[in-house]
């Protein structure tokens, strides 16, 4: 009894500083968290946008244009990195929004109801979603994570009844914390929105907020409405400024919609017709799906807009591969495992189902439309996941929910406990331990290269695989290096600036430099000899300077009666065609 009565205390005590106790908790757990692991990129976008705003590898100087999120936090970047250029701002910025978001969606779920099997039930979720978004975090889970966490702060406030000062505190960050998430990447903001609307919605209808609480939500929505548009219009506007900006991102939306949503998977006898129209052939159709854009003679914004129209007529089949991906995914059974548990430890009141069914039914739905219609990648599916796992949470009850108790079924509560923390915590260590060897190789290579100040390298596709970098790496690394990508960013104003100091405008006079290296793969230097071929009337051979697991290094040499002696074909298949490719033998 006394042990129970000091439990009851101490929970007494934490009731009325739950902001202390969820900083607390969650920087013990962020602290051990990366004692014991080490966080690498999830995507190479994070290192783009990390070196845009640093000045390095892909950029020559600190740039506030740093594209995938919003202009005002890539000035705020690039500030902090002209004021201390070696510190890794873009790392230290994405844990601290992963940081808030944890304390703010702990401090949700006190707020809402305080108990120790709630505190539990949390260390179960940030075993499973915390630890894989500290692991491999990305802006896009990191800014939906913000968002979702600014979603349970409102949802908190409105259902806990407070002191005028401590609600208009949590109002003010529930804006702030929304507001923030468009910032980072506007696409995640809409998803939090479109998840978190049935509950809201639902839970007004019912009359489970009272007028105050409805006035409130009006406050956030009217706020919201307010502040978000006049954010990405001012980023809007910032990049409208120049001409090269705006046909980037035009074409982008376009690359999203041909290679990331499927939209133009095929190249047949019924749709040659259609690349033929503008000049394409079958090698230029696998380039693109190899993400290859950087010559806007043949890839151009038209040319593309004028295949994306031609595929809109031709019935395609949907491709399932997103769902086959995701039902292989040991996270989509552990969410599953985690609310099954969750439901039943609900209050018996049931005051939240409908809202919370709803929620699941729209989540699904969501999950369906994005695999059939658009993309889901684990950093979509992801954030779906977590938010449906932490609405159950949330409404799960503070005792123990099972009102027809017996010691065996106790039992077999804290062990499914246990047992489902370790067990993730052990995937956890694993994949981070795969990850690390991977990131010292990675970096081991990139020192290796040696880069000189008059070489530019093209970067083709996903080859360099960057993403392995550590979140806390400052990039120093990359220094030297001038390197430009064959994604739809070559000819950006940033990578112009690199351009310029090599006296080149276009992809064709790119191509004549004598100090021009690629890194890339055998299937890339399969396609791009084909591609100089048809398109520059070229013959070409590769001279290799480095092979590693994970990319070579070559340049493009024309073939001449010099090196005709020393040629080496290497057979390559690509996409079930065959390509034959030419090595010198040093």
């Amino acid at each position: 009894m006394n042990f129970n009565n000091k439990k009851l205390e101490l929970l007494e005590k934490f009731k009325k500083k739950p902001f202390f106790l969820s900083f607390f908790i969650v920087f013990i757990l962020f602290l051990l968290s990366l004692s014991i692991f080490k966080s690498i990129w999830g995507m190479n976008d994070d290192v783009f946008m990390a070196m845009y705003a640093s000045g390095k590898g892909f950029s020559n100087k600190p740039t506030e244009y740093i594209f995938f999120s919003n202009i005002i936090i890539g000035k705020s970047l690039q500030k902090l990195y002209q004021t201390i250029p070696n510190c890794p701002w873009y790392g230290f910025y994405t844990f601290f929004i992963l940081f808030i978001s944890h304390v703010a969606l702990l401090y949700s779920l006190l707020n809402y109801r305080c108990s120790w099997n709630r505190l539990v039930y949390f260390l179960m979720y940030f075993s499973f979603f915390g630890l894989l978004l500290i692991i491999t975090p990305e802006f896009t889970t990191n800014a939906f994570m913000l968002g979702m966490s600014g979603i349970f702060l409102f949802i908190s406030g409105i259902y806990r009844e407070k002191t005028s000062a401590s609600s208009n505190i949590i109002l003010v960050l529930s804006i702030l914390f929304l507001t923030l998430s468009s910032l980072i990447r506007i696409d995640s903001f809409y998803l939090v929105v479109i998840l978190s609307l049935p509950l809201i919605l639902i839970e007004i209808i019912k009359g489970n907020f009272k007028k105050q609480a409805i006035k409130k939500s009006v406050i956030v929505f009217v706020s919201l409405l307010l502040i978000v548009p006049v954010c990405y219009l001012s980023n809007k506007m910032s990049y409208i400024k120049n001409d090269n900006w705006m046909r980037i991102i035009e074409k982008n939306k376009l690359v999203i919609e041909m290679v990331d949503n499927n939209k133009v998977t095929e190249y047949s006898p019924k749709t040659e017709y259609i690349f033929r129209d503008v000049g394409w052939t079958r090698n230029d159709f696998l380039l693109m799906g190899n993400w290859f854009f950087a010559d806007d003679k043949i890839f151009s914004k038209e040319k593309m807009g004028k295949i994306f129209l031609g595929f809109k007529d031709i019935p395609m089949k949907r491709n399932i591969i997103h769902f086959k991906n995701m039902l292989r995914s040991k996270l989509f059974y552990g969410t599953v495992l985690f609310i099954i548990f969750l439901i039943i430890q609900m209050n018996e009141k049931k005051k939240s189902d409908l809202g919370i069914i709803v929620t699941i039914i729209a989540s699904i739905c969501m999950i369906i439309y994005l695999g059939y219609y658009k993309r889901l990648p684990a950093r979509i599916y992801v954030p779906i996941f977590s938010f449906v796992s932490f609405l159950v949470l949330f409404f799960t009850n503070s005792d123990t929910g099972l009102k027809l108790i017996k010691e065996g079924i106790i039992k077999f509560k804290v062990l499914f406990i246990i047992t489902f923390i370790i067990f993730f915590l052990f995937l956890g260590y694993m994949w981070n331990t795969s990850l690390q060897e991977k990131n010292a190789m990675i970096k081991e290579r990139i020192t290796g290269l040696h880069p000189k100040k008059n070489q530019i390298f093209l970067v083709w596709g996903n080859s360099l695989p960057l993403e392995l970098l550590s979140v806390f790496d400052n990039l120093e690394d990359f220094s030297d290096f001038r390197m430009l990508t064959t994604g739809y960013h070559f000819n950006n104003p940033v990578s112009t600036e690199i351009l310029k100091e090599f006296n080149v405008k276009t992809f064709g006079e790119l191509i004549e430099k004598d100090n021009l290296y690629h890194i890339g793969n055998l299937k890339y230097m399969a396609l791009y000899a084909q591609y100089l071929k048809e398109h520059y009337n070229l013959d070409v051979a590769f001279r290799i300077y480095m092979v590693n697991p994970m990319f070579m290094v070559y340049k493009h040499v024309k073939i001449s009666s010099e090196i005709t002696e020393r040629l080496i074909s290497v057979p390559v298949n690509v996409a079930g065609l065959k390509y034959t490719l030419f090595v010198i033998q040093e």
